[in-house]
């Protein structure tokens, strides 16, 4: 919005605001359809500034989703092999149909 309203103030080809935020809005995706064109020197540096900010904002945003996603991983990674291991150590008190499903497990798991 403060780059919206800094192009629309200084751009001699840029009237209005709303004019000035899709400006940055096409310069932060770096499509760039050529509508508008800053040519001041103000113009061109708030430009910088928002096609940097657009660059950080769109690679940032799959970062912390693919985080999230390995943390989410981790967790139940531990909590399957919690399971397991409690399940093993009470190996004797086990019945034959929870003995056979630890097999399986066991068998996929070297597969």
């Amino acid at each position: 919005c403060i780059g919206g309203l800094l192009i629309a103030l200084f751009e001699p080809t840029v009237s209005r605001f709303l004019d000035g935020l899709w400006y940055c809005f096409i310069a932060s995706t770096t499509v760039g359809f050529g509508d508008f064109v800053a040519t001041t020197l103000l113009g061109r540096i708030v430009t910088v500034i928002v096609v940097f900010y657009g660059i950080v904002a769109a690679t940032t945003v799959p970062g912390v989703v693919l985080t999230y996603y390995l943390e989410y991983i981790k967790v139940r990674e531990k909590e399957t092999v919690s399971l397991f291991l409690e399940k093993l150590e009470n190996l004797p008190s086990l019945s034959k149909e929870e003995l056979e499903q630890l097999s399986q497990k066991i068998r996929k798991m070297k597969k």
